[in-house]
């Protein structure tokens, strides 16, 4: 797992639901796995043929079968239930972040308390955009050279204290 990774990972809520959007291979979600530090771990990502890989990787490891692992063959914006806990974006435009967290926050199913971003283009726009958001407060940003390119890291907090459960 990249530097880059090993880091959005540790920005996320121990003890709470992780959600790892257009998680690829599911690296991330998978080490989280690993990790128990998470009451449930969800791979979402729309290619049925990645979400099966990962599903049939984490069936394949004893020690991470009968934790809590959701797998969502989605497109982020299409996520069935309300995303409580950490929701991570990882390696995709800002203005795709944009489109998927402004939808699940209209379905009224966006109740993270924490968002861990890393967009690879369309940062400052992002940014600017999501910042007329009343619902979340950017309290990190920082940077990866990665690949020889500078990959943001941004990290939001929910601005008040949400109940996960029943709200």
């Amino acid at each position: 797992m990249t530097p880059r990774l090993r880091y959005l990972l540790s920005k996320t809520l121990p003890g709470a639901p992780l959600w790892d959007v257009g998680c690829d291979h599911g690296l991330l979600a998978e080490c989280a796995l690993w990790q128990a530090q998470h009451s449930e771990v969800h791979f979402v990502d729309p290619l049925d043929h990645q979400i099966a890989a990962a599903r049939e990787r984490i069936a394949g490891h004893e020690r991470l079968q009968g934790r809590a692992s959701f797998f969502h063959a989605v497109k982020g914006e299409q996520i069935p239930i309300p995303v409580l806990g950490t929701l991570v974006i990882a390696g995709m435009g800002g203005q795709t972040m944009l489109s998927i967290l402004s939808t699940l926050r209209e379905r009224q199913i966006l109740r993270a308390q924490r968002l861990v971003l890393s967009p690879h283009k369309d940062v400052s726009d992002f940014i600017e955009a999501w910042g007329a958001n009343v619902d979340f407060e950017l309290v990190e940003q920082s940077q990866f050279l990665e690949r020889g390119r500078a990959r943001a890291v941004l990290v939001y907090q929910a601005r008040t204290s949400r109940a996960e459960v029943g709200s």
